[in-house]
C-alpha cells in the first residue's frame, strides 16, 4: 500500500516515476524495469538509503491514520468506508478490464489465461498454494466477517450475507486476475519475459511498472495511476476488516472501559509500529517470511483446530442444530460429511507440503537465505507453541480430581457458550431442549430484528385473530408453533389494532411497571 501510494501521489504531480531506469537494452530474468527500479529505490534497506524508510515510515504513518478515521465510530462508520474504498476498486477494475479489451494484443492475454496445462495437476504445490489462495479470498477479517455476519448486519439473512461477501471478493479476484493477464499478454508481444520475477510479492507491481513504460505509450500516466488507486483502495478494504475484526474480539470489559475509538487508535498505532521493522531490511524480507511461511500454514493450521473443535468435539449434531437456528431452515445433511473430513483433507495438505515442497522457500528459480527461512520456520513453531501452552493452561484451570476429568471438562463448551443476548438465548435454549427431546425443530422462528420476523410475527397475528385482539403476559394465542408459544411468554404484551406494537414491560426498583416501545 506505501509502494502505490507512492506512485499515486508522484504520478499526481507529473509522469512515471524512476524515469532514470527506463533505459532500453537493461534486461535480466524476469520482468525488468520495474523490478530493478524498486529494488533500487524504494526497496533499498534502512543502511543503504535512509531517504527512503522515510518514505515508507511516513506513508505507512499516513496509511495507518486514515484506517484510524475510517473506523473510529465503530460499526456505522467501519460500513460506510467500505462502500467508499470497494466502489472505486469495482469501477477501476472495469474500467481497466474494458481499456485491456480495447488493446489489440488481448488476444495473446487471453490466450495465457484459457491456456490449461493438466501436467502441474499432478504437483502439490499448486495445490498448496491454490488452498492457500482460496483462504485468503474468502476468510475475509481473519474468518470473521463471515462467521460473524448476522451480528454485523442483523437486518440480513446470515446466511445470503456470507455468500455475498464471499462470491464478491472472488469475483474481484477473478477480475484482477484477468487484466494481469491481458497485460502479460501485451508484455510477450513486446518481448519481455513472463517468468515470475526475483520478488514474487513484486509480481503485481513489475507488471503495472512494465506495461505503463512500454504498452500504454500517452496514456500510460492515467492508466497506471488508476491500477495503482485500485491497490491502494483494496489495501485500505482489507484493512477496515482486520482491525474491525481485531477491535470486535478485544475483551467486552476492555472496550467498555475505552471508547471505541480510543481502541481504535491503540490497534492502529500498534499496527504502525509493528510495520516499522517490516520496512527496515531490503526487497522486503520480512514480508516475504510471513507471507511465505507463516501466514498461509497459519491459517491452515487454525482452520483444522477450529473444525476439529467444533466438528468433532463440540459435534457434528450440535453445530448442524445451531446453524438451523440461525438460518431458520433445514440445512443440508452433506455439510455433516464436509465438516468431518474437511480437516482430515487440510492436515494431509500439511503434511504432504512438508514432505514435498523445499524447506527453504524456493519458488521458481529463486533460494531464501538460510536466516530468511530458518526465522520463518521459528515463527511457525512459536505458533503450535502458544496453541499448546493455551491448551495446557485451560486443563490446569479446569476444578476437578485428575488430569483425564480436567481434560473432559476442557472440552466441554463454558457456561456462556450461545447467543449473547438474553432472550435470544432463551429461544435457543428452548430450541436445543425440545430439539433433543422430540426431535421438533420450529422453522417459523425468525430472528428477532430481522424483517422476515416482523412480517412471520405480522401474519400470525393478522391471520390467527381479529384486529384489536391482546395477548397478556404468561398466554398464548390458539393455533400457534411451540416457538411461537416460547415467544409469548414473559413480562410482554402484543397489541394489534391493524398495526404491531411490542410493549415489554419490566418492574423498577421501586415496584412500578415501566414501559418500554
Amino acid at each position: 500500500m506505501t509502494l502505490s501510494l507512492f506512485y499515486v501521489i508522484w504520478i499526481a504531480r507529473g509522469p512515471l516515476p524512476f524515469q532514470e531506469c527506463q533505459i532500453q537494452g537493461v534486461e535480466s530474468e524476469g520482468f525488468v524495469k520495474g523490478q530493478i527500479c524498486i529494488q533500487q529505490t524504494f526497496l533499498v534497506s534502512v543502511d543503504g538509503d535512509a531517504m527512503w524508510f522515510g518514505v515508507n515510515a511516513s506513508l505507512l504513518f499516513l496509511i495507518w491514520t486514515l484506517c484510524m478515521l475510517l473506523i473510529f465510530k465503530g460499526a456505522d462508520s467501519s460500513h460506510l468506508s467500505m462502500f467508499f474504498v470497494v466502489a472505486p476498486v469495482i469501477c477501476c477494475l472495469t474500467a481497466l478490464l474494458i481499456d485491456s479489451l480495447l488493446r489489440e494484443p488481448t488476444a495473446r492475454g487471453l490466450q495465457l489465461l484459457t491456456t490449461v496445462n493438466w501436467d502441474v495437476l499432478a504437483n502439490v504445490q499448486v495445490w498448496y498454494y491454490a488452498t492457500i489462495q482460496m483462504f485468503f479470498s474468502t476468510h475475509l477479517g481473519f474468518g470473521n466477517i463471515v462467521t460473524c455476519s448476522g451480528g454485523l448486519y442483523p437486518n440480513s439473512n446470515p446466511l445470503r450475507s456470507a455468500v455475498m461477501y464471499m462470491v464478491c471478493n472472488l469475483l474481484l479476484g477473478l477480475l484482477a486476475v484477468c487484466v494481469v493477464y491481458m497485460w502479460l499478454g501485451e508484455l510477450e508481444l513486446q518481448g519481455h519475459s513472463v517468468e515470475t520475477p526475483q520478488l514474487t510479492e513484486m509480481f503485481v507491481f513489475t507488471v503495472i511498472y512494465d506495461v505503463a513504460v512500454t504498452c500504454m505509450g500517452a496514456t500510460n500516466q492515467a492508466w497506471s495511476a488508476i491500477a495503482f488507486i485500485t491497490i491502494t483502495c483494496a489495501g485500505f478494504a482489507t484493512m477496515i476488516i482486520l482491525v474491525y475484526s481485531l477491535l470486535v474480539a478485544l475483551p467486552l470489559d476492555s472496550l467498555g472501559k475505552w471508547q471505541w475509538w480510543h481502541a481504535a487508535g491503540i490497534v492502529s498505532a500498534l499496527g504502525f509500529l509493528l510495520g516499522i521493522p517490516c520496512i527496515v531490511p531490503e526487497d522486503m524480507q520480512l514480508i516475504h517470511i510471513l507471507d511465505h511461511y507463516v501466514i498461509g500454514r497459519m491459517v491452515i493450521a487454525s482452520t483444522i483446530l477450529e473444525l476439529v473443535g467444533f466438528a468433532w468435539i463440540y459435534g457434528c449434531k450440535a453445530i448442524y442444530t445451531d446453524f438451523e437456528f440461525i438460518l431458520g431452515q433445514k440445512l443440508n445433511p452433506v455439510w455433516k460429511i464436509v465438516w468431518v473430513i474437511s480437516p482430515v483433507l487440510f492436515a494431509i495438505l500439511e503434511i504432504w507440503s512438508f514432505v514435498s515442497l523445499p524447506l527453504d522457500g524456493v519458488v521458481g528459480k529463486v533460494r531464501d537465505p538460510t536466516w530468511v527461512y530458518t526465522i520463518g520456520w521459528l515463527l511457525y513453531t512459536s505458533m503450535w507453541v502458544i496453541v499448546a501452552a493455551g491448551g495446557m493452561y485451560q486443563v490446569y484451570h479446569q476444578v476437578d480430581y485428575n488430569l483425564a476429568q480436567k481434560l473432559r471438562s476442557a472440552l466441554k463448551p463454558s457456561r456462556d457458550w450461545g447467543p449473547m443476548d438474553p432472550t435470544y438465548r432463551h429461544d435457543w435454549v428452548q430450541w436445543r431442549f425440545q430439539n433433543n427431546k422430540t426431535g421438533e425443530k420450529d422453522f417459523t422462528f425468525r430472528r428477532r430484528g430481522t424483517k422476515e420476523y416482523a412480517r412471520s410475527v405480522q401474519r400470525t397475528v393478522h391471520t390467527s385473530e381479529p384486529a384489536g385482539t391482546h395477548y397478556k403476559a404468561n398466554s398464548s394465542p390458539p393455533s400457534t408453533t411451540y416457538s411461537s408459544r416460547i415467544r409469548n411468554k414473559g413480562p410482554f404484551t402484543i397489541e394489534s389494532n391493524g398495526d404491531i406494537e411490542h410493549v415489554c414491560r419490566r418492574a423498577s426498583a421501586n415496584g412500578t411497571n415501566k414501559a418500554i416501545r
